[in-house]
């Protein structure tokens, strides 16, 4: 494929203006002749090359995207696809529109809250109040901004420390329900 590529006219393999004999291929390669002419016949029989009318071997591929080159570099010249040229698309480049601000929402978000990178809106907050209902998560979610601040995801961080804050609350709860002591529950929404 090498001396194809170089070749004239690309994509054949010639050598000198010539079809280029198998000795001669085989020459080039440093392989010998009868290795050479061995692989040439495979080739063949499975259709990989094709040869002109006079018997010159040839790449389909190589020749069709010579073909293809030859048409872009003329489109190129041209001024580009001749089918973007047209006046109905507008040419290869339409002018250019303006971006009209007032059309974007400029309106700033409004939390129901904000404490550090934690920022809720009032559907979070509500689903996860509603989640963690012996939590004070307001005042969880204060607690917690600093290490939520470092934290890759600190939405993925904050739930799951809620979820893990109100399971340790439910089994102190659970404990002291079964010694039978005060109901002094620290940190529990509603504490007595």
């Amino acid at each position: 494929m090498t001396y194809m590529h170089e070749a004239e006219p690309y994509g054949h393999l010639v050598f000198d203006g010539g079809d280029m004999q198998i000795d001669e291929l085989a020459l080039q390669l440093a392989r010998p002749v009868a290795e050479v002419k061995k692989a040439m016949g495979e080739l063949e029989k499975h259709g990989v090359f094709s040869r002109t009318e006079s018997g010159v071997i040839f790449s389909r591929r190589m020749v069709r995207d010579k073909a293809k080159e030859e048409r872009d570099k003329a489109n190129g010249k041209g001024g580009g696809n001749p089918k973007l040229l047209s006046v109905v698309n507008g040419g290869v480049n339409p002018e250019d529109k303006a971006q009209k601000p007032e059309a974007r929402d400029q309106k700033e978000k409004k939390y129901a809250f904000e404490c550090g990178v934690v920022r809720l809106v009032e559907k979070d907050l509500s689903a996860w109040i509603a989640a963690f209902p012996l939590l004070d998560v307001k005042a969880e979610l204060t607690g917690a901004a600093p290490w939520l601040g470092e934290q890759e995801n600190w939405f993925n961080a904050a739930a799951g420390l809620l979820a893990k804050r109100n399971r340790e609350v439910k089994t102190k709860t659970d404990v002291q329900r079964q010694a039978g002591e005060p109901k002094y529950q620290y940190g529990i929404k509603g504490a007595i």
